[in-house]
C-alpha cells in the first residue's frame, strides 16, 4: 500500500499561533487517518478560535497546505457545539481503500515526472519543467456536473491522473510537485479575470527561491507548448488581472532573474541576444526554444542567419553555442 504524500513546507501552518498549530495538527492527523469527524475545545459561543481565526478559515488553510487530503470535501464543512466542545466534520469523497489506490497511482505518476533528466538540474530548470509539464498535459475542465467529477477537477486526482481540472487542481498539483522537488511553494487564494468587472475566485501559487518570492499561475500558462507569461513573476506583472490579500501573502518585488522566454524564430532570437549581450552586457545568453525547434545544428543555422543580417548583436567577435533539444535549453557564448 502506497503512503500518502507528506509535505514539508506549509505556509498557512507556519503563520499560526502555537495553540492554533496544535488544533491544526489534531485535525490534520484525524483526516489523514480517514476520520472526518474531530472534536476540539473552543471556549465561548462562536465558531472562532481564541486567536480570532474562524474554524472555517482554519479548515480551508489545512486543505490549501495539504493537497494530499483529496479524499475529503474541501467545500462542505459542518460544526456542532456542546458547551466548549465543537465537533467539526467534512464529507468523505473516497473510501480509505480507494484513497490508498489513488495514492499508489499518483506515486507512479510522480516517479515518472521525476525521472526526467531536467529534474537533476538546478531549481530554475526543475521549476520550469514542472510548470511546463502541468501546463501541457492538463486540459482546463469544469467537470460534468456529477458529484465525483466536481471533486476531482479541484484536486490532484484531476490534475495528475485525469489530466483535466480547474485552477485549484493546477495549483494543488504544482504545490505538491514543488514541495517534493524541495522548492517552497504555497497555494494562493484570490481573484482573477481579464478585467476588474470579470473577476472570479481563482487559485495559483507563490514559490520561494533563493530568498525571494515569485508568482506562478500554471492555469493561465496552460497551452501546447506551455507559455511562460505567468511564471516566476512579480506583483506588478500580476496585479490588475489578479488580486490577493497583500497583508497575508509575501511581497514579490521583481521577476526571477532567470525567467527565460520561449524564442520563436529568427527575429525573437536576434532581439534576445541583443538584449543579453548589448543591453545587459553579458557574455553568456541562455536560449530556450519550442519542442519542435530542432537540434543543435538548427540553432547554428538560425544563428548564422541572424548574424549575416547584423553581427553587432554579439559585438562583432567570435561565438560558441550549445543546444539540448530534450531540455529545450541552450547557450550562446561570446
Amino acid at each position: 500500500m502506497e503512503r500518502p504524500f507528506l509535505l514539508a513546507s506549509r505556509f498557512y501552518f507556519s503563520r499560526l499561533s502555537e495553540e492554533d498549530k496544535k488544533t491544526y495538527r489534531m485535525i490534520y492527523e484525524h483526516w489523514m487517518e480517514g476520520i472526518p469527524k474531530v472534536q476540539i475545545t473552543v471556549p465561548g459561543r462562536k465558531f472562532v478560535l481564541p486567536s480570532g481565526l474562524s474554524i472555517s478559515d482554519l479548515m480551508s488553510q489545512i486543505f490549501m497546505d495539504n493537497p494530499q487530503l483529496f479524499h475529503l470535501s474541501n467545500y462542505q464543512h459542518y460544526y456542532q457545539r456542546y458547551g466548549d466542545t465543537v465537533t467539526l466534520w467534512v464529507d468523505m469523497e473516497y473510501s480509505m481503500e480507494e484513497y490508498h489506490e489513488l495514492n499508489r497511482r499518483l506515486n507512479e505518476v510522480v516517479d515518472q515526472i521525476f525521472a526526467d533528466p531536467r529534474m537533476q538540474g538546478g531549481p530554475d530548470m526543475r521549476l520550469q519543467y514542472l510548470h511546463d509539464y502541468l501546463a501541457e498535459t492538463i486540459t482546463y475542465y469544469g467537470g460534468d456536473g456529477s458529484p465525483r467529477s466536481d471533486v476531482e477537477v479541484h484536486s490532484i486526482v484531476g490534475a495528475l491522473l485525469n489530466h483535466a481540472c480547474v485552477c485549484a487542481g493546477y495549483a494543488k498539483a504544482f504545490r505538491l510537485l514543488c514541495d517534493l522537488a524541495r522548492v517552497s511553494c504555497m497555494y494562493v487564494r484570490g481573484m482573477a479575470g481579464a478585467a476588474p468587472e470579470n473577476m472570479e475566485h481563482h487559485g495559483w501559487n507563490m514559490i520561494r527561491l533563493k530568498g525571494k518570492t515569485y508568482h506562478v499561475d500554471v492555469t493561465w500558462d496552460a497551452d501546447k507548448p506551455a507559455q511562460d507569461k505567468y511564471l516566476m513573476r512579480c506583483d506588478e506583472a500580476f496585479w490588475g488581472k489578479h488580486t490577493w490579500d497583500t497583508k497575508l501573502y509575501p511581497e514579490c518585488p521583481e521577476d526571477a532573474p532567470f525567467r527565460q522566454p520561449i524564442l520563436h524564430g529568427k527575429q525573437e532570437l536576434k532581439a534576445w541576444l541583443n538584449y543579453e549581450f548589448q543591453v545587459r552586457k553579458k557574455s553568456r545568453a541562455i536560449v530556450r526554444f519550442p519542442k519542435n525547434f530542432g537540434d543543435q545544428d538548427r540553432l547554428g543555422k538560425v544563428l548564422s542567419e541572424v548574424l549575416s543580417e547584423d553581427r553587432s548583436v554579439i559585438g562583432g567577435g567570435s561565438y560558441r553555442y550549445f543546444y539540448d533539444p530534450q531540455t529545450q535549453y541552450g547557450e550562446v557564448l561570446i
